[in-house]
């Protein structure tokens, strides 16, 4: 009887050591497969790329980890694509759709998305610096600690975008259009934000220093422990209803009781 419950527990022990066995074998499977299917991904992207302005669609498509710098695809279609760091410096993607994709952690420095589409798009802790982003559409994108240092984003649509803790050093938003956007944190030194619409967005602990804010609207923005130190152009900004205190470093000279004082959101 005890032989009988040994020879069991044997059986029963190597059923499990072989279960476990063949499990990591299927996971192995699986991801040999999906790495395989990235590369065809690859090699059908770039066998598409040309100067020439044609219909490219890569809706969907899984690009993870995959290397396309320089690449030409104008116009080409990467909706809800997979492009989690993807390296796309250096590339044409003058009116690209990216709506809903994935670019968390990807590289598009001094790539040129210029009138790009781009709502909804994902791209926290990417690395966009020195890229063409003019007149793109970003509404409600999320580039939270995306660095956009030197980014040119003039006349950019970012309504309620998450910038917060992005770094957009020396950046370019003349123009730009970021209603309700989400800068909490966000390094804009030296940034030239020229008539930019502001308003109502949260710059709770944003720094501005040096920044060119002339002409620009941060009506019921917060502007709670922003940093303005060093800004030009405030007289001619518009500031009314903003929520500030003692917190908020306004520029040398600069008057902040003629600032519109408005109620805070808490």
């Amino acid at each position: 009887m005890v032989a009988g419950l040994l020879a069991g527990a044997l059986f029963a022990s190597q059923a499990w050591v072989d279960d476990a066995r063949a499990e990591r074998e299927r996971a192995a499977a699986a991801v040999a497969a999906t790495l395989a299917d990235r590369r065809e991904n690859l090699r059908f992207v770039r066998d598409h790329a040309s100067p020439l302005l044609v219909p490219r669609s890569f809706v969907s498509i899984d690009l993870t980890d995959q290397k396309l710098p320089g690449l030409q695809l104008e116009g080409a279609d990467f909706g809800e694509a997979s492009l989690t760091g993807v390296d796309m410096s250096y590339a044409f993607l003058k009116n690209a759709k990216f709506q809903n994709a994935d670019l968390s952690s990807s590289t598009l420095v001094f790539t040129d998305l210029e009138d790009a589409f781009m709502s909804h798009v994902s791209m926290p802790n990417a690395d966009a610096g020195n890229s063409k982003m003019m007149n793109a559409d970003l509404t409600e994108a999320n580039l939270s600690k995306t660095l956009l240092k030197e980014a040119d984003l003039s006349g950019a649509n970012l309504p309620n975008a998450n910038l917060s803790n992005a770094n957009l050093t020396g950046s370019k938003l003349i123009d730009a259009n970021l209603p309700g956007a989400n800068l909490t944190g966000a390094i804009l030194r030296r940034a030239d934000v020229t008539n930019a619409n502001l308003s109502r967005s949260n710059f709770i602990g944003a720094d501005l220093s040096g920044a060119n804010i002339a002409g620009a609207d941060f009506d019921g923005a917060d502007l709670r422990s922003a940093s303005f130190r060093g800004s030009t152009g405030a007289g001619s900004a518009k500031f009314d209803k903003v929520c500030f205190d003692s917190t908020t470093l306004w520029p040398a000279g600069f008057d902040s009781t003629k600032v519109g004082l408005g109620t805070c959101p808490y």
